[in-house]
């Protein structure tokens, strides 16, 4: 099937007019800084403030958190015998 000049190859697709989210995000960061509103310092603000309830300062820390340290995902390492009998007798196993 042929495409024919200017028909959507997806006629489902994203509407015309519509934005797309990485216009949307720049549109929020814009007004964002208009206002000097800054979400991580709002954060870091709630979080230090011992005044505001402990599970929401916990929130605040969580959610902190993951961009300051990513979650670490498990790894497999796949050993010869050569190298399993190796750790054994290092560990004396």
């Amino acid at each position: 099937m042929a495409f024919v000049k200017g028909q959507s190859g997806n006629p489902s697709g994203r509407p015309k007019g519509l934005k797309d989210k990485r216009s949307i995000a720049a549109d929020v960061k814009a007004i964002a800084e208009a206002h000097d509103f800054d979400p991580f310092i709002e954060m870091i603000k709630l979080a230090k403030n011992p005044t505001v309830d402990e599970s929401v300062r916990f929130q605040c820390c969580k959610e902190l958190a993951q961009y300051l340290a990513p979650k670490l995902k498990a790894i497999t390492i796949d050993a010869g015998e050569e190298t399993q009998e190796a750790i054994k007798h290092v560990f004396n196993i």
